[in-house]
This record gives C-alpha cells, structure tokens and sequence, in this order.
C-alpha cells in the first residue's frame, strides 16, 4: 500500500500540472504537446493501477468490501463510460438486467465495476460491427441464487484453442493484435483473480 502510494502520487502531480497547462493559453503546436503529455499520462496510470492490483491479488493483500449495492447502477454507470465510444465506432451497446435479480446486493461494487468494465472495454475494443451486450440474471443454485453476468460481442472471437490464454498474465491470442490495439494485457487476468 506504501508502494502504491509513492508510485501514484508523483504520477497524480504530473497529470495535474499537465491537464492545467492544457487549460492554458497555448499555440496549437504546444497544446497538442500538453494533451499527449496528458494523454500517456492516463495511459501510463493505467498501466501502473493494472501492475499494483495484479501484484496486490497475488501477494493476497487485496480485500474484497461486502456492501450493499444496485447492480443496475453499475451497469448504468458502465454503459455511461462507454456509450460515446461505441456511437463514435458505430457500435450498438445496451444492457439488461431481468427482473428476477433483487435490487440491492451484498459485494464489492468498485471491483465488480472494474470487471464488467474490463469485459466491456475488451469486447468493443474487438468490435467493428454489430454491438456489446452486458447480461444479467438470476440463477438458483443448491445454496440460494447467483447473479451471472455476461458480456457478449459481434466482435472477431478468439481461437478455441487460444481461449485459455486471454485470461492469463500478459498473454494475448496475438500479439499483433496487442500492438493494433494496445492495453496491457492484464485486465482480463486482473478480472478473473477477482472473480
């Protein structure tokens, strides 16, 4: 935790002297500087939340909250996040949540919200035609009931035989595909372990 503090911290300062100096009254030359100063900025933020969580998870330091929450605030919350891009792709993105799942539930919202969100950047990130649907309802079990969510896309699939991979650590189905369309490769790792 001490780490992830020293890490974020001069990071934080730098992406706020670089969203301030966008803010100023620059040549177009030196304004588009400040936004890719800003833009890696994000980007590299990124990247050092994924490695601090994937880190944290397995040192087993990483608690998950019980809390009350509505899950159609998530899914609302989500779609919100993304339905510019998805109208700016020409992409269709909706959710539904049938009426069976209760309204308030018992868990960790923030990380739930990381994973639907991880699925949902993942999915239109592979998705030029067609659409993003995230899913949830209510499935009885010996013990009760589960809540399944899914996340389902038009996108281009992924070899059986490579499915297994797209969950692990840094592993993609093809690395072409990680320089065409970036990430690091640990979202989906990072979702599974807190699944």
């Amino acid at each position: 935790s001490m780490m992830s503090h020293e890490i974020r911290t001069p990071m934080n300062g730098m992406m706020v002297m670089a969203q301030m100096l966008a803010a100023a009254p620059l040549s177009p030359r030196h304004l588009r500087f400040a936004e890719i100063i800003n833009r890696s900025g994000q980007n590299l933020l990124a990247i050092i939340n994924d490695v601090l969580d994937i880190s944290k998870i397995e040192a087993g330091r990483l608690d998950l909250e019980a809390n009350p929450f509505s899950l159609d605030q998530i899914l609302a919350d989500v779609y919100g996040l993304f339905a510019e891009r998805a109208r700016e792709r020409g992409v269709y993105l909706g959710f539904s949540v049938d009426p069976s799942v209760p309204t308030v539930l018992t868990g960790d919202a923030t990380r739930l919200n990381q994973v639907i969100t991880n699925l949902v950047n993942n999915a239109l990130k592979f998705t030029e035609k067609g659409g993003v649907i995230i899913r949830a309802k209510s499935v009885k079990t010996e013990a009760g009931f589960k809540v399944s969510i899914s996340v389902s896309d038009t996108g281009i699939g992924i070899a059986k035989e490579k499915l297994a991979l797209v969950f692990d650590r840094f592993a993609q189905a093809d690395q072409s595909i990680t320089r065409r369309f970036g990430g690091t490769g640990l979202g989906l790792a990072i979702s599974k372990r807190l699944i």
